[in-house]
Protein backbone atom coordinates (compact mmCIF):
# COMPACT_ATOMS: atom_id res chain seq x y z
CA UNK A 1 0.00 0.00 0.00
CA UNK A 2 1.78 3.33 -1.40
CA UNK A 3 1.42 6.82 1.11
CA UNK A 4 1.94 9.69 1.25
CA UNK A 5 5.87 10.77 3.59
CA UNK A 6 6.82 14.01 4.29
CA UNK A 7 9.60 14.26 6.49
CA UNK A 8 10.91 16.73 8.50
CA UNK A 9 14.79 17.63 9.87
CA UNK A 10 15.02 18.84 13.45
CA UNK A 11 16.42 21.87 11.64
CA UNK A 12 12.79 22.30 10.85
CA UNK A 13 11.21 22.55 14.73
CA UNK A 14 14.24 23.38 16.87
CA UNK A 15 15.45 27.21 17.19
CA UNK A 16 19.18 28.24 18.13
CA UNK A 17 19.99 31.60 19.36
CA UNK A 18 22.80 32.83 18.57
CA UNK A 19 25.18 31.39 20.82
CA UNK A 20 23.55 27.91 19.68
CA UNK A 21 21.73 27.03 22.41
CA UNK A 22 18.16 25.64 22.48
CA UNK A 23 15.69 28.83 21.91
CA UNK A 24 12.50 27.17 23.47
CA UNK A 25 9.58 29.64 22.29
CA UNK A 26 10.61 29.61 19.10
CA UNK A 27 10.86 25.87 18.98
CA UNK A 28 7.59 25.30 20.51
CA UNK A 29 6.57 27.96 18.22
CA UNK A 30 7.54 25.47 15.19
CA UNK A 31 6.08 22.60 16.74
CA UNK A 32 2.55 24.51 16.98
CA UNK A 33 3.32 25.25 12.91
CA UNK A 34 3.96 21.69 12.39
CA UNK A 35 0.72 20.64 14.38
CA UNK A 36 -1.08 23.35 11.63
CA UNK A 37 0.11 22.17 8.51
CA UNK A 38 0.16 18.37 9.42
CA UNK A 39 -3.50 18.53 9.98
CA UNK A 40 -4.12 20.05 6.32
CA UNK A 41 -2.38 16.78 5.46
CA UNK A 42 -4.55 14.16 6.95
CA UNK A 43 -4.14 11.17 4.05
CA UNK A 44 -0.31 12.05 4.71
CA UNK A 45 1.89 10.34 7.01
CA UNK A 46 4.60 12.69 8.88
CA UNK A 47 8.22 10.99 9.21
CA UNK A 48 10.20 12.97 11.73
CA UNK A 49 14.07 12.44 10.93
CA UNK A 50 16.44 13.07 14.06
CA UNK A 51 19.75 11.50 12.80
CA UNK A 52 21.24 14.56 12.69
CA UNK A 53 19.76 15.86 15.94
CA UNK A 54 22.41 17.74 18.31
CA UNK A 55 22.76 16.18 22.07
CA UNK A 56 24.07 19.14 23.57
CA UNK A 57 21.20 20.47 24.59
CA UNK A 58 19.86 20.68 28.09
CA UNK A 59 17.71 17.93 28.44
CA UNK A 60 14.77 19.92 30.23
CA UNK A 61 14.54 22.35 27.35
CA UNK A 62 14.34 18.81 24.51
CA UNK A 63 11.49 17.26 26.65
CA UNK A 64 9.42 20.25 26.73
CA UNK A 65 9.65 20.31 22.89
CA UNK A 66 8.95 16.62 23.00
CA UNK A 67 6.14 17.70 25.12
CA UNK A 68 4.71 20.12 22.93
CA UNK A 69 4.80 16.93 20.25
CA UNK A 70 2.86 14.99 22.20
CA UNK A 71 0.26 17.71 22.60
CA UNK A 72 -0.59 17.55 18.80
CA UNK A 73 -0.23 13.83 18.70
CA UNK A 74 -3.67 13.31 17.47
CA UNK A 75 -2.79 15.26 13.95
CA UNK A 76 1.14 13.79 13.66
Amino acid sequence: MAGHYKTYHTRDFIRKTETGKLDLRRSIYAVRELAAAAGYHEDCNVVIDLREADTHWDFGHLITVALEFARYRDVF
